[in-house]
């Protein structure tokens, strides 16, 4: 089962449109749902940030169209691919 891994870090809400916020799908286990890219504050889901530190397993990759890898890798948008 592919798994990813990301760095996250509690900021105040006065600075959450200027990051990717986390939205968890279960609090306890820190499973992610999505990332929500540059929110406005008031419709950040949390206030974890991800702020671009990725671990991803090898099977990831089996997931993605090799066009969609090549446009990751070329223009450094793993955070887009993640939150949609």
């Amino acid at each position: 089962m592919p798994r990813l891994s990301l760095s996250l870090k509690k900021m105040p809400k006065e600075v959450l449109n200027k990051y990717g916020i986390i939205r968890l799908q279960d609090e306890q286990k820190m499973t992610l749902h999505n990332i929500v890219e540059k929110p406005k504050t008031e419709e950040a889901p949390s206030n974890l940030t991800s702020y671009g530190r990725y671990l991803l397993t090898p099977d990831v990759f089996q997931y993605l169209d090799p066009k969609t890898l090549v446009w990751i890798m070329s223009f450094g948008q793993l955070t887009r691919l993640l939150a949609w």
